[in-house]
This record gives structure tokens, sequence and C-alpha cells, in this order.
């Protein structure tokens, strides 16, 4: 009898720990972005620069957080050997860091000295993403007994794009946080967001 409930007891024990921990991550990252935005506010009042940063910020953490929960607690996943579970969390728990010091991050006055800013944090982002499900492809080739039912191919052609136009508009602009590449790089994160939450939508919800 004890052993028909501890798969049940398994998932809801993933599922905890899944949405507490990166919630937590995820409100360490808007705590970290509050204050360099305050003082550009401040100091230079409503600018395009900062609400192009700001506005890339929310839409790549609603887009991330959205996609790691649901990836998590899928029951894809869920029925899957603990293994793959603990692998996946450990790499988006990463993600979520990453997200965090791109919060310290989201002015043009923040982005002045540092050797990676914002958007070197956000390509960062996206590639340790792709190479996640590169992974999850790679060793279930390698071990059959390992192979997903389904691995989120289309998350890592979205951001291989990403990565192709933030690393475009750097050859093309010696200055990213310029307005046209910002203007660039704020359209390239919006139509992602689209992309992937609504058009992608690979836990269905927002459709039916």
């Amino acid at each position: 009898m004890e052993s028909l409930k501890s798969p049940s007891s398994s998932s809801e024990k993933r599922n905890l720990l899944s949405s507490v921990f990166i919630g937590l991550l995820l409100a360490l990252a808007y705590q970290e972005m509050v204050p360099p935005a305050r003082e550009s506010f401040r100091s230079e009042g409503p600018s395009f620069a900062l609400g192009v940063l700001l506005s890339v910020f929310f839409l790549t953490t609603m887009r991330f957080f959205i996609g790691a929960i649901l990836h998590l607690v899928s029951d894809t996943l869920v029925r899957l050997p603990g293994g793959h579970w603990f692998f996946d969390f450990i790499v988006i728990s990463l993600e979520m860091t990453i997200i965090i010091f791109m919060g310290g991050l989201t002015s043009v006055e923040a982005n002045l000295n540092p050797r990676f800013g914002f958007f070197a944090l956000l390509t960062l982002l996206y590639i340790v993403d792709v190479l996640w499900i590169v992974a999850q492809w790679l060793y279930g080739r390698l071990r059959p007994a390992w192979r997903r039912p389904f691995i989120p191919s289309k998350w890592a052609l979205l951001n291989t794009a990403l990565i192709a136009i933030t690393l475009i508009t750097l050859l093309s602009s010696a200055d990213l946080y310029a307005p046209l590449a910002l203007a660039v790089l704020g359209l390239a994160n919006v139509g992602a967001f689209v992309v992937d939450v609504i058009l992608i939508d690979h836990y269905k919800v927002l459709r039916p």
C-alpha cells in the first residue's frame, strides 16, 4: 500500500519544491530590479532606454518563469525518473540566478562599467537554455533508456534566433544601449514573448 502512494507523494514534493524555490528566485530578481530602475527614474525621469530595459526584463522573467514552472510540474516530467527532474531543476535554478543578476542592471547607468551588462547576461541566459535542451536530446540519443517523450525544441530554436539577433545588433552597433539597438532588441524580445507564450504555448495554458 505504501508503494502505491509513493509516486504521488514524490510528484507532490517535486511540485512544491519547484513552485516555492523558483518563485523565491523570481522574487529576488524583482527585488534586484527596483533600486537601479528607481535611481534612473529619479535622476533622469522616464526614458526610452529605461522603458526598454524594464520591458525586456519583465517579459523575459515572465516567459522563463511560466515555462519553468509548467515544465517542472508537467505530467511528462513527473512520470520520468527523479534524475531527469533534478537535472532540469538545477538548470532552471541556474537560469533564474542569471535573471537575478540581470535585475541589478535594468538601467543604462548600471551598464556603464560592468564587464557583463544586461544584454550579455540575457544572451548567456539564452545560451544556457539552448544547451540544456540540446543536452536533453543528446543523452537520449546516447542512452535510449533516458530518452524523453517530449523535448521543448521550439524553445531552443526561438532562443537561438534571439542570440543571433543580439550578436548581429552588436556587430552593427558599437553600443547596445543606443536608441536604435535598444529598439531592435526590445522588439525582438517582445516578439519572443508573443511567439513563446501565445503562439507556441507548449503546455496549452491559453489554448484548450
